[in-house]
C-alpha cells in the first residue's frame, strides 16, 4: 500500500515540475544575433599551446617494427656486398708492414744522418662513386676521345643510406704506411775496457712524453747520436689525409656543414630568427667521434613488470646498432647500483653477447634511489676532460624515487655541478607515471633531453631507433656565437653534439636596426682537431617564416627560464623567474605545465 502511495506522489509532483519548466520556456524570447566583420563579438579566444611540444633539438624518431629495423640492415648488408666487390681495395686495405731501421750504436759514427722515416698511416681512399657515361648522349667528336670502358654494373639504390660501403677510411686514395721502428746494437766496452755502465750515462732530461739523453760536453756516442730523431715523434701529431692544416687553431667545418637562418619581421622593425645546423653528404669524409655509452636501467619494484620486460628488450636490441669506435657498459639499480663492466669496455660480438645476457638476467626487486644510482657515475665520468671523449648515458626509468635525498630541484641541481663536462644524458620513460619534470631538466641541463612516449608498447622502438640513427657523431661539444649581442636573446643556451643525421638549432631576436645575421659554429672532429664555420647572411636573403616563429622562440626562452629557476636555491631567488615566465606565457599563449 505504501508503495502504491510513494508511485503517486512522484507522477503527481513530475507533472507539475514539467508544467512550471513549460511556463518558463514560453516566456524566453530567442533572438536572431549577427556581428559585423567591423565589430567582432568580444576578445577571440586564444588557443594556448605546451612548450613541450615545441621543445628544440628533441629528435624526431621513426617508429619502426623490429622487422622493418631487420630488413634495412639486410639491405644495407647485401649493398655493402656488391659494392665491395666493384671496389677492389684489398690490397689498399691489407695492414702495412711494419719496418726497421739501424738507430744510435748501430751506425757509424760519422756517417751521414738517414732521411727522417715516413710516418706510419692508414691507408684510405675516396668515398665510392659510381660514375656512367650516356652514350647516346655523346657528340661524335666526343666519342672518338680514347677513353678506357668498363663493363656495366647494374645500378644499385643507395638513396637514404647514411654512407656508401668502403673497406677504408675515407680520404685520398693511399697505401697505408707501417710504423718505423730503430733497431741499435747493445753498449758493450771496447777489448780491455769495462764498458759503459748505467751510472755513467749521462741524466736523462723529458722530452714530450720520452726521456731523451744527452748533456752539453758529453760523448756523441752515448749522448743525442744515439737518441736522434725521438724528438719529433712526440712534437708532431697525427693528422688525417687529405685535410689541411689548421688556420688560427681551427679547421674548416664550411665544406661539412650547413647552416640556414629562418626570420620573422614583426611590422614595427625587428623580428625572431632560427638557426639550423646540418652535416651535408661532404661530411661524410669527416671522421666518427669516438663515445663512451653507458646503458642505466631501473629495475625496481617501482617499475612494473611489463616496462621493465621493454627496457631489457630495448637494451638487448640497441646493443647491435653501437659504432664499432664506441666503448660502453650497463648499469642495473634499484637503491644501489651495479655495473657489469668494471670500466668502459671495447664494442664487439663477445662484449654484447655478455651484456645482453646480462640484461636479459634482471628481475624486478627493491626499493629506487635513482640519484645514489647515477650520481656516482656522472661525478666519476670516463676519466676523460670537458673536451675529450664524450660519455652519453642512456637512463631508463620512470624517475620516481622512494628512497629520496633530494627533492627534484636539488637532485638537477647537484648532478649538474657534479657533470665534469663531457657527460650527456638522456632520459626515455613511459606511461602517465613518469617524473618528466625532474627527466626533462635533467637532460636540459646536461647536453641531452627526455624522450617520453605515453604508450608503453612504443617503448622499444623509441630507443632503438634513437641508437640505430645516432651511431654516427661527427662534431663534439658545438658551440655557437651570434654577433652584434644577438646571442644574449638566443635559446637554448648550450646545444647538443651534432649527429650525421641530426639537425641542431636555435631561436633568437634581432632588433630594427639589424642588417645581417653573423653566427659563428665550432666543436671537435673525430681527428681531436677544432672546426669552426663563421656564417653571415643578410636579412633580405634569408628565408622567410609565419609569426608562429616568435611563438616557438618565446618556448625555447620558457624552458630557458624554468631551466634557471630549477637551479635557484631558494624561493625568494626564484621569484623573478616566474614573473618573466608569467609574462611570456601571456604574452605569447603558452601554457606552462611546470
Amino acid at each position: 500500500m505504501r508503495t502504491t502511495g510513494y508511485l503517486v506522489i512522484s507522477a503527481v509532483l513530475s507533472l507539475l515540475l514539467h508544467l512550471v519548466l513549460w511556463e518558463m520556456a514560453g516566456r524566453i524570447e530567442l533572438r536572431a544575433v549577427s556581428y559585423s566583420s567591423e565589430k567582432p563579438p568580444g576578445k577571440p579566444i586564444r588557443i594556448l599551446r605546451d612548450p613541450r611540444d615545441m621543445m628544440v633539438n628533441k629528435p624526431l624518431v621513426k617508429q619502426r617494427t623490429p622487422e622493418e629495423r631487420k630488413a634495412e640492415q639486410e639491405r644495407l648488408d647485401r649493398i655493402a656486398k656488391k659494392m665491395k666487390e666493384v671496389f677492389r681495395e684489398a690490397e689498399l686495405a691489407t695492414p702495412p708492414k711494419p719496418k726497421v731501421e739501424l738507430a744510435g750504436l748501430g751506425r757509424a759514427i760519422m756517417a751521414p744522418k738517414l732521411p727522417r722515416p715516413e710516418r706510419a698511416k692508414a691507408p684510405t681512399a675516396p668515398r665510392p662513386k659510381i660514375i656512367e657515361v650516356a652514350v647516346a648522349d655523346l657528340t661524335a667528336e666526343q666519342l672518338a676521345r680514347p677513353r678506357r670502358f668498363t663493363a656495366k654494373i647494374d645500378r644499385v639504390n643507395v638513396s637514404g643510406l647514411r654512407y656508401v660501403p668502403s673497406l677504408l677510411s675515407p680520404g685520398m686514395l693511399q697505401a697505408g704506411v707501417g710504423t718505423t721502428y730503430p733497431l741499435s746494437m747493445r753498449m758493450r766496452g771496447l777489448s780491455g775496457s769495462g764498458g759503459l755502465k748505467p751510472g755513467d750515462l749521462p741524466p736523462a732530461r723529458e722530452f714530450g712524453r720520452r726521456l731523451v739523453g744527452g748533456r752539453d760536453g758529453f760523448s756523441p756516442v752515448a749522448g743525442g747520436a744515439a737518441f736522434q730523431g725521438l724528438e719529433g715523434d712526440v712534437a708532431n701529431v697525427y693528422r688525417p689525409p687529405g685535410m689541411s692544416s689548421p688556420k688560427n687553431g681551427f679547421r674548416a667545418l664550411d665544406p661539412y656543414v650547413m647552416v640556414s637562418l629562418t626570420i620573422y619581421e614583426e611590422r614595427g622593425g625587428g623580428g625572431y630568427y632560427r638557426a639550423d645546423i646540418a652535416a651535408n653528404p661532404k661530411s661524410e669524409e669527416l671522421w666518427d667521434v669516438p663515445k663512451d655509452i653507458l646503458f642505466v636501467i631501473d629495475h625496481s619494484t617501482s617499475i612494473s613488470g611489463q616496462k621493465l620486460a621493454q627496457f631489457k628488450a630495448s637494451t638487448t636490441e640497441a646493443l647491435e646498432y653501437l659504432n664499432p669506435k664506441d666503448r660502453f657498459n650497463v648499469v642495473s639499480f634499484t637503491t644501489v647500483s651495479r655495473s657489469l663492466f668494471p670500466a668502459f669496455t671495447p664494442y664487439s660480438k663477445e662484449s654484447m653477447a655478455q651484456a645482453q645476457a646480462y640484461v636479459k638476467g634482471l628481475s624486478r626487486g627493491g626499493m629506487t634511489d635513482v640519484f645514489g644510482s647515477i650520481s656516482p657515475y656522472i661525478q666519476k665520468s670516463n676519466g676523460e676532460p670537458a673536451d675529450g671523449r664524450p660519455m652519453n648515458v642512456f637512463l631508463m626509468t620512470d624517475g620516481n624515487s622512494t628512497v629520496n635525498i633530494y627533492d627534484d630541484d636539488a637532485f638537477i641541481r647537484t648532478i649538474k655541478e657534479m657533470n665534469p663536462g663531457n657527460v650527456s644524458l638522456y632520459a626515455f620513460s613511459a606511461g602517465r607515471k613518469a617524473n618528466r619534470d625532474l627527466l626533462e631538466f635533467l637532460g636540459y641541463h646536461n647536453r641531452g633531453y627526455s624522450l617520453h612516449v605515453a604508450d608503453l608498447k612504443s617503448f622499444r622502438s623509441m630507443l632503438v631507433d634513437y641508437i640505430s640513427t645516432h651511431s654516427q657523431l661527427i662534431l663534439a661539444n658545438v658551440k655557437y656565437q651570434a654577433a652584434d649581442g644577438l646571442g644574449s636573446e638566443a635559446f637554448p643556451k648550450a646545444l647538443p653534439h651534432l649527429y650525421r643525421e641530426e639537425t641542431l638549432s636555435f631561436y633568437g631576436r634581432f632588433p630594427a636596426s639589424t642588417k645581417d645575421i653573423n653566427v659563428r659554429v665550432s666543436g671537435r672532429g673525430g681527428d681531436g682537431e677544432p672546426y669552426e664555420l663563421v656564417f653571415r647572411k643578410p636579412l633580405k636573403e634569408c628565408l622567410r617564416g609565419s609569426p608562429e616563429l616568435s611563438q616557438h622562440w618565446a618556448a625555447q626562452k620558457v624552458f630557458h627560464l624554468v631551466g634557471q629557476r630549477v637551479l635557484m636555491g631558494t624561493e625568494e631567488a626564484k621569484k623573478p623567474f616566474e614573473k618573466q615566465i608569467n609574462a611570456l606565457a601571456d604574452k605569447f599563449g603558452l601554457m606552462v605545465p611546470y
